[in-house]
């Protein structure tokens, strides 16, 4: 994995830019090969640029992505309880759902 050195010494994590300049090609394009929702992302570009990304050591940041897109992707869940089978049950399927749309989901219980 390459790092590259931040002002200070201190290492930094490799960005989207740095997937780009190695790739030669704009951070956009980038963002699309790495999205498995966008048709790019099935090209012999989105190889390379995955290769690439890999070999440089860039994973995404879900936080930046949160900011970026202004939504956390995140469904809370309130139940009474997780013990009563029924609740976690239905709490598990509703998680599947969640997941095959890429959302997270965030679960609490209410104690009744």
């Amino acid at each position: 994995m390459i790092q590259r050195q931040a002002a200070g010494g201190k290492r930094r994590r490799p960005t989207m830019a740095d997937v780009a300049r190695a790739a030669g090609v704009n951070p956009s394009t980038v963002s699309r090969a790495l999205d498995s929702r966008h048709p790019l992302s099935r090209s012999d570009t989105a190889d390379r640029i995955r290769r690439i990304a890999e070999d440089i050591g860039y994973t995404p940041d879900p936080s930046a992505a949160s900011l970026r897109r202004q939504s956390t992707r995140t469904i809370g869940v309130l139940v009474p309880r997780l013990t009563d089978t029924v609740m976690a049950m239905l709490y598990e399927e509703i998680a599947a759902a969640c997941h095959e749309q890429d959302l997270f989901t965030l679960v609490a219980t209410t104690g009744d």
